[in-house]
């Protein structure tokens, strides 16, 4: 319903207008050589609208995917400290999933309508670095047991960064309830503070 929406305000109007202005800029010698091939403008634009309404629909998963297409937002990272006493990094992280993590209501909607796309981990001591992160699958409310209230994500896609983000001066306090960033600085940083 939201893509008919979509499909059906400004960006209808502005592509017929588009491919009409660009109908119009055409040499009139070339419509006068290619006579028995022209068609009219708004049979040439209905055309190319169609073909263009149709490419969309078809490569649009769903409608948040579109808006999600024709953003100039960049990717966002959530980060989080993980304690690898018991082994937990390699145990749950590295099989795509992370569990009980407090999120507050905005960023569960940002989470859901795809702005933060990947989740990392800042691993504490005696590590003391982010290494890995990974795209998000979806969340979901964990509603009974000891973190009822609290998240668990399921991630695929773990990748290796270019180079470790070491914690430098930056209090690994400030990370527990989750760290935003955009993904092209996560890339480009080697210390906490440069997210």
């Amino acid at each position: 319903m939201l893509f008919n929406q979509i499909s059906n305000c400004t960006e209808e109007y502005s592509i017929k207008n588009s491919i009409l202005y660009s109908f119009n800029k055409q040499d009139d010698e070339f419509n006068k050589d290619n006579a028995e091939n022209f068609c009219s403008k708004n049979n040439f634009a209905e055309k190319c609208y169609s073909a263009n309404l149709k490419n969309l629909k078809s490569t649009a998963q769903n409608p948040m995917q579109f808006i999600r297409g024709y953003s100039n937002q960049p990717d966002q990272v959530i980060i989080f400290t993980a304690s690898d006493q018991l082994g937990t990094y390699n145990r749950v992280f590295r099989n795509n999933y992370w569990r009980a993590v407090h999120l507050g209501k905005s960023v569960v909607k940002l989470i859901n309508n795809g702005t933060i796309k990947y989740f990392c981990l800042y691993q504490s001591r005696p590590k003391q670095y982010i290494e890995e992160y990974a795209e998000i699958v979806g969340i979901n409310l964990i509603t009974s047991g000891p973190d009822a209230g609290k998240y668990e994500f399921k991630l695929k896609n773990i990748t290796k960064l270019p180079q470790k983000i070491h914690i430098g001066t930056t209090n690994p306090v400030s990370i527990m309830r989750g760290r935003r960033t955009t993904l092209n600085r996560l890339l480009s940083s080697t210390m906490v503070n440069q997210l």
